[in-house]
């Protein structure tokens, strides 16, 4: 997708271990193909050094299959297109095969967070995690809780967005918009 990519790729320049999962092999070499792009950019404008690019890259893992991308995760950010049906059915398929105790959080800028997490059987695991485009280069996520989201998930997720450098907002409210898109409009 748009984004993905690049929440791969400040995640895994934190130091996490990063799964990028994409529902084909193509897709996923163009994403990592972006990735490359953007820290050889870092390079050249001597941001970071070639061996830090190259730990970093190293660290981003392309995987096609659901079940061996979410084996060993903590935390599955989901950045697919803003279609409620279309994030439904990756949740469907997400909940069958990821263990109880992942978190799951949506990528969506207006979608309902309480929504989506009910269509789980974790809407307390469940959050909004919205980045702006290009997360590379964006500082502000905003955090969504929905109705069911335990505290604990809500603090994992803002002491998550600081350790990737960015700041934090949280949206205390499940509204349309969440609060930034709600400014613009």
């Amino acid at each position: 997708g748009i984004m993905g990519h690049g929440i791969a790729q400040v995640s895994a320049m934190a130091g996490y271990n990063v799964v990028l999962r994409d529902i084909e092999q193509k897709f996923l070499d163009n994403a990592m193909e972006k990735i490359k792009w953007s820290l050889d950019k870092l390079v050249s404008k001597e941001k970071i050094s070639q061996d830090q690019a190259n730990d970093i890259y190293s660290r981003i893992k392309p995987v096609v299959d659901l079940k061996d991308a979410v084996k060993d995760c903590e935390l599955v950010i989901e950045v697919v297109p803003e279609i409620m049906d279309l994030k439904k059915k990756v949740y469907a398929e997400l909940d069958q095969v990821a263990s109880k105790d992942i978190i799951f959080a949506s990528n969506t800028s207006t979608l309902p967070i309480t929504e989506i997490a009910n269509t789980t059987s974790r809407p307390e695991k469940f959050i909004g995690i919205h980045f702006f485009n290009p997360p590379q280069l964006m500082k502000l996520v905003e955090v969504i809780p929905g109705q069911k989201t335990s505290q604990e998930v809500i603090d994992m997720t803002q002491d998550y967005v600081k350790s990737v450098k960015k700041e934090a907002v949280l949206c205390r409210k499940d509204v349309p918009g969440f609060i930034i898109n709600r400014l613009f409009i």
